[in-house]
């Protein structure tokens, strides 16, 4: 689960609902501003493979998730929150590698003080590779970098 809590005298837990925005990046074209040589395909969503290609967005609250798309052709991207002096106060690279096609949370900020923030996601051009003891190689075959939505958390 995304968001739960646990009570502390039985040691249960049990799914909670977030209160967050939703916002689908294919809606806010106005608002994400994408550098680079970004693709929009036919269902509306980004995708990227070029090194250095990025987007960012402006964002009012207490935190931040990006979601995005995995594939057999998905690389590394770097995730950066900025506050409202240009200093960052998280970065992380998440992986868009999977064998198969599918949506899920790439990134959760930490709960950061309620204030103005800026979200930066950077196309890093690399991706995850690895090889049997025959020398047989896996994984990714692109360096491609597909976010879907993004939630922001009042």
């Amino acid at each position: 689960h995304e968001s739960w809590a646990i009570d502390l005298l039985t040691g249960r837990y049990k799914a909670s609902q977030a209160q967050e925005e939703v916002i689908a990046l294919k809606d806010l074209d106005a608002e994400v501003n994408f550098q680079g040589n970004w693709q929009r395909n036919s269902v509306g969503t980004y995708r990227s493979d070029n090194k250095g290609d990025c987007f960012y967005y402006n964002f009012f609250g207490t935190g931040i998730k990006l979601y995005g798309r995995d594939g057999p052709d998905g690389g590394y991207a770097r995730v950066n929150v900025l506050d409202k002096n240009g200093q960052s106060v998280v970065e992380s690279i998440v992986d868009m590698y999977c064998l198969y096609p599918t949506s899920n949370l790439k990134f959760v900020s930490p709960a950061l003080p309620k204030g103005n923030y800026k979200l930066v996601v950077t196309v890093l051009g690399e991706r995850g590779n690895w090889s049997d003891k025959r020398k047989n190689n896996y994984g990714s075959v692109g360096n491609g970098v597909a976010p879907e939505k993004l939630t922001v958390q009042p």
